[in-house]
């Protein structure tokens, strides 16, 4: 399987679902430092309320494809603990690379 069709197909059914703004807001999400107990230290970034929607975008229907999106997100830049639909990114600068790829093609 290519690569190159699969980012595409997300860039696709974001851009056909009007959704690709969204997505690519997630790039700007402020990280949080957090402390680990040793004094190490790493950012990860949290699940936006709602995917990032404001309250007058938001459908059933939208909300589980941004759920999806999310979830390939966390799956391969986060951790999820229990639940990769609300799980978070810890490689920042690997997820804002993702997000600027799936998005970008949309603009393009």
């Amino acid at each position: 399987m290519n690569e190159d069709k699969i980012m595409r197909a997300i860039c696709d059914a974001l851009d056909y679902n009007g959704l690709t703004s969204v997505v690519k807001s997630w790039a700007n999400i402020e990280p949080v430092v957090c402390v680990c107990g040793n004094g190490d230290f790493y950012q990860q970034i949290a699940c936006p309320d709602y995917y990032g929607q404001t309250e007058e975008e938001r459908t059933p229907d939208d909300y589980y494809q941004l759920q999806f999106v999310w979830m390939i997100g966390v799956l391969m830049f986060g951790d999820y603990g229990t639940s990769p639909r609300h799980g978070w990114i810890e490689d920042v600068d690997g997820f804002r690379a993702w997000i600027k790829r799936i998005t970008e093609s949309a603009d393009a």
